[in-house]
This record gives C-alpha cells, sequence and structure tokens, in this order.
C-alpha cells in the first residue's frame, strides 16, 4: 500500500488490511527541505515510532 499514507495514523491503518505501506511522499518533502537522505530516513523511521 502507498497512495494516502503520510504519517503513523495512516501507516498504521494501512497495515491492518496488508503486509506493509510506503511513505514516499514524506521522505521526499523531508529531502526537499534540505535534509540528507540518512537524515531524512532518520527522522521518517522516529516518526514511525
Amino acid at each position: 500500500t502507498g497512495f494516502g499514507i503520510s504519517n503513523k495514523t495512516t501507516f498504521d491503518a494501512a497495515c491492518r488490511y496488508s503486509s506493509g505501506a510506503i511513505i514516499g511522499s514524506k521522505f521526499v518533502r523531508l529531502l526537499e527541505n534540505g535534509n540528507s537522505p540518512d537524515r531524512a530516513a532518520e527522522k521518517l523511521i522516529e516518526a514511525l515510532k
């Protein structure tokens, strides 16, 4: 699942009906805000905890 997933709430909801979810646009926004790929990944993972 990968459409409309933008935060932990929508991620958790999608995972109720599938084996996983992709949060691509949030990662791209973190990159656009000047984060390195590593830092963007760290922030994304932290937001999902």
